[in-house]
Formats: C-alpha cells, structure tokens, sequence
C-alpha cells in the first residue's frame, strides 16, 4: 500500500488524505472500528468479524483503538 500511494506521488498522498478524511465520521483526525468498518462496507470488503479486527490492529500501530492519519 504505502508503495503504491508513494509511487502516485503527491496526488496519491492527497487522494489517501481526502478518502480517509471522507470515513472520518466524527472529525477527530483518526478512524475508530466502527468507522473503519463502514469503510470496509463501503468499498464492499466483506470479512468476517475476526479477519476485520485482525486488518485494523494491524493498522492501529499505538493500539488506542484508533487509526490515525
């Protein structure tokens, strides 16, 4: 991932930012699971619930329960 949004450059950075700003629901600059799961919905990844979880603690590398930008 991160390979591919470098390799994009600056709009690839950009186009990252506005998507994640898009399922930031709450507008506190970081994705819960619950939003990162209607994120998942919303670009139809279906996994099951453990395999979700699994996907997000990779992705939340401080482990407050957020993702952040």
């Amino acid at each position: 991932m991160r390979e591919t949004v470098l390799a994009r450059g600056t709009q690839g950075i950009i186009g990252l930012k506005r998507t994640f700003k898009q399922r930031d629901a709450n507008n506190n600059n970081s994705l819960d699971l619950s939003e990162f799961l209607n994120a998942m919905s919303d670009y139809r990844i279906d996994l099951d619930h453990e395999s979700s979880n699994a996907i997000f603690q990779i992705f939340d590398q401080d482990k407050n329960g957020e993702i952040n930008y």
